[in-house]
């Protein structure tokens, strides 16, 4: 496919618990240290379906730190944070909008989050490479794209006309409503991400026994 330059939109994923009957400390314990001692964790972590972003990342998680944990499949990410938040799940990894109204509420509880820096909304909330674990850093993205063989000229005047809407004031207020940063580059450099992903995401998938 040819991609209508690369206005792409990315959010850090968000790891979230919801509290279980003092089981917190515990938890979090043998969640990041990947040492679990004494303590017995079954944890299941809600997905938004087989294979989501969600799915992946936090099986990046499971094989980093040691810990076993077992993926909970939904239909979306509306039953997944519902799960999480009434603690039928043990926690989630989600954007940050999706989550947004939850974690105002106080029904969920941010632990970690993705990417190279904290979240300006969430200050006090580590990232996953302050915590050591660098390889669990995915962030959800999102692009335009065009049906391969679409002329060039056509894809510079998409790409033009996105990038355009991308900067009105009505784009950056839905973007920061997500917690989420406008990255406009070439169709060149959005192929490449995408080839890097898909290796990425192949050799995992592979690993966790969802794909041949």
């Amino acid at each position: 496919m040819a991609g209508s330059g690369d206005c792409a939109g990315e959010t850090p994923s968000r790891c979230r618990q919801t509290p279980r009957g003092g089981k917190d400390e515990a938890y979090e314990l043998c969640l990041w240290s990947g040492r679990c001692g004494s303590h017995t964790f079954d944890g299941r972590f809600a997905t938004q379906g087989l294979g989501s972003g969600g799915q992946l990342l936090g099986e990046q998680l499971r094989m980093a730190t040691g810990t076993e944990m077992l993926a909970i499949p939904f239909k979306g990410g509306g039953p997944a944070l519902l799960e999480t938040a009434t603690g039928r799940t043990d926690f989630m990894l989600t954007g940050f909008g999706p989550a947004r109204s939850f974690v105002k509420d106080g029904e969920l509880r941010p632990i970690a989050v993705t990417g190279a820096e904290r979240m300006p909304e969430l200050p006090d909330v580590p990232t996953m490479i302050e915590l050591g674990y660098p390889s669990v850093n995915a962030e959800f993205w999102f692009a335009v794209f065009a049906p391969a063989g679409t002329p060039d000229d056509v894809v510079d005047k998409l790409y033009n006309l996105f990038a355009d809407a991308a900067k009105t004031q009505g784009a950056t207020d839905v973007m920061t409503s997500m917690a989420a940063t406008v990255n406009l580059g070439t169709s060149e450099e959005l192929g490449a991400r995408v080839d890097l992903d898909l290796a990425e995401m192949k050799t995992l998938t592979k690993e966790i026994g969802i794909a041949k």
